[in-house]
């Protein structure tokens, strides 16, 4: 994790030199919403299901003011498994601030990276692995600037592709006679405090 860390870190650096612009850094809480929405056909009967999670967690943030990477962990409780979930988080997004006297607004669109680190307990047949999610995301952010310091508002708009379990379900229920959809979405509220260096 430590060089992971470090990559994009530096990776930041480079762009925030070669193109002479802000850089800033800042720790922050999220509050995640996940829709899930199912459809599934049996014998040529449609039965529709949908459900809502919560995740809490935290995170830290480098900006290069066009450029923003998220390091945070989230902590889910998984009921199809029976189990609780905990994700490494990794995020990098595109951004354009405009700034309003003391305030900056700016659009964001990225992608999201969950790596499942810890089941607790371990359901039988199921591997951390399979869990990871890849997310596109989309939405705004505010900056209220007070100096060098700024406190930070995001509202994010995600669609996850299928993991590894979900796709092993839908192929073992497409068959003749069944098949299984499965769509997710999810909705991020954060606010963090943030610093600006340069």
């Amino acid at each position: 994790m430590k060089k992971i860390i470090a990559v994009l870190a530096c990776a930041v650096l480079m762009i925030s030199g070669t193109f002479a612009i802000g850089l800033s850094a800042g720790l922050g809480g999220q509050f995640d919403f996940g829709f899930v929405s199912t459809e599934t056909e049996l014998l040529g009967a449609t039965s529709k299901d949908s459900d809502s999670s919560s995740i809490l967690g935290f995170y830290g943030f480098i900006d290069a003011t066009y450029v923003e990477v998220d390091i945070g962990m989230l902590f889910d409780k998984d009921d199809d498994l029976d189990s609780s979930l905990t994700i490494l988080n990794l995020a990098l997004y595109g951004k354009y601030p405009f700034k309003l006297g003391m305030i900056s607004l700016y659009p964001m669109l990225g992608i999201d990276y969950q790596i499942c680190v810890a089941m607790d307990p371990e359901p039988i047949g199921v591997d951390k692995a399979d869990l990871n999610n890849l997310w596109f995301k989309l939405g705004g952010g505010l900056d209220i600037n007070f100096g060098r310091l700024f406190v930070r508002g995001n509202a994010l708009f995600g669609i996850k592709l299928h993991n590894k379990f979900e796709k092993d379900l839908i192929d073992l229920m497409d068959t003749s006679v069944s098949s299984l959809s499965i769509f997710t979405t999810g909705l991020d509220l954060r606010l963090a405090i943030g610093y600006r260096f340069l």
